[in-house]
């Protein structure tokens, strides 16, 4: 609030004015020096009518001015704190908020009611204002508060679009300006530690306007879930022709999807989702062996009873007596459908009659695997988490390549199994490679 000099009002009122620096042009500010600011605001205030004919608010004019639009509603935000400190500008805002509405703006005064330092209480503060106005478009003219203010309504406005006004009064410029720089190299530094951690589904959330980043982001994620039947759909609106999978892949590339879901999820550290994808390796890493030995396709089909694994079993009568007589823990084997079980017997057969021979790895594999079965009752039984410690345990050190123990020594027998490289995980950092350049384009 500043009043010109040629401003008619009683030497009473002038008296809570004292003269302005170079900024105001000669106009004649609210007393400070005398430490009594809040007494003569709030005297103007108790004689509006007197003065608002002849105080004049530039800053506010000029903020409206540079808006170009016609406001909706004007927020007037000023420290109110209890009790008033003698620098808050409460009675300034009342002030502003009855002349403005005189003049036909929709007004509403948000005081800050707390000390305005605490820029904790000031980001909650901005940002549950922000959302007030969620949709709209927001020009914020902060120029003036105390420097907690200004930076914590930047921080609350982060991604939301606004347009902040800053005012010049020594140069007389102003301009309106957003923080979308600022922001892009934020998001670059969220996505980088998302794709860290192979976090598809939060980097789908972050505000990126390139829809390719977002497309890639929605295939990774797609993948990671083994949800094949999507991916050559959103693969198609990408131009990364090495994306698109083969209508019907064949069971040892779905057992290396499975394989790289497998590291992630442990890089991610959900231990339960990696028990899962073990299993199902383990549930069906014997099948390629199986089919050689049984000079067969296994197909697991209840509608027909598995009549096409039966018919396999039943060509080799000397395998099937074998089966027949097969213990486990004294239980008979059960072999009316195809299961991890009835493989290891039927590959135990085959190496007893020097019929077949596995590779090295798949041994080891499969007694680890079947070492891990046992924390699955854990998790669906007892309704328990698990732990790193707890499937470390269960891995014989004695079963794994080289010195590398535990996990990562489980990590390097399966890529050797699968013919995978140990320092990369396969699509998924390639995935990362070409959302990084996007973002570095963007």
């Amino acid at each position: 609030m500043q009043l010109p000099p040629t401003a008619s009002i009683e030497s009473a009122l002038r008296d809570h004015f004292e003269p302005g620096n170079i900024d105001t042009d000669g106009n004649y500010v609210i007393r400070k020096n005398d430490k009594l600011f809040l007494e003569h605001s709030r005297a103007l205030w108790n004689h509006y009518e007197e003065c608002a004919s002849e105080v004049v608010f530039p800053m506010i004019e000029r903020s409206i001015e540079l808006t170009g639009k016609e406001l909706k509603e004007i927020v007037v935000i000023t420290t109110q704190q209890t009790p008033l400190d003698r620098q808050d500008c409460h009675y300034i805002a009342l002030f502003l908020e009855r002349f403005l509405k005189e003049q036909g703006f929709v007004v509403r005064y948000a005081p800050i009611t707390f000390p305005p330092v605490d820029i904790g209480q000031l980001i909650e503060f901005f940002t549950i204002l922000y959302e007030k106005y969620e949709g709209y478009n927001i020009f914020f003219g902060n120029s003036g508060g105390t420097p907690d203010m200004r930076t914590a309504s930047h921080m609350a406005g982060m991604f939301r679009g606004i347009e902040f006004i800053t005012l010049q009064a020594r140069d007389k410029t102003s301009q309106t300006r957003n923080f979308k720089k600022q922001e892009r190299l934020v998001l670059r530094h969220v996505a980088e530690r998302m794709m860290h951690s192979y976090d598809y589904a939060g980097l789908m959330q972050l505000p990126l306007q390139d829809e390719g980043i977002q497309l890639l982001a929605e295939y990774a994620q797609t993948r990671l879930l083994l949800d094949h039947s999507r991916l050559n759909e959103i693969a198609e609106r990408l131009p990364y022709p090495f994306l698109q999978l083969p209508d019907t892949p064949s069971p040892n590339d779905l057992m290396k999807e499975i394989v790289q879901s497998a590291r992630i999820k442990f890089h991610q550290r959900a231990y339960a989702d990696f028990l899962w994808r073990i299993f199902t390796i383990g549930d069906n890493i014997h099948i390629p062996h199986i089919e050689s030995i049984l000079n067969g396709v296994v197909v697991f089909n209840k509608k027909d009873g598995h009549k096409t694994w039966h018919d396999l079993i039943n060509n080799q009568p000397e395998l099937k007596q074998f089966l027949e007589n097969f213990k486990i823990n004294e239980n008979p084997l059960k072999i009316d459908e195809p299961n991890a079980f009835a493989y290891n017997a039927i590959l135990k057969y085959a190496m007893e009659k020097n019929i077949y021979s596995p590779p090295p790895t798949l041994i080891p594999l499969v007694k680890i695997i079947d070492d891990l079965r046992g924390l699955r009752n854990g998790i669906a039984h007892n309704m328990k988490g698990i732990s790193l410690e707890q499937i470390e345990a269960k891995i014989p050190p004695r079963l794994l390549p080289g010195t590398v123990k535990g996990v990562k020594g489980l990590h390097t027998l399966i890529c050797n199994h699968f013919g995978l490289p140990e320092d990369h995980i396969g699509v998924y950092d390639e995935i990362n490679t070409l959302i990084r350049q996007r973002l570095s384009a963007s």
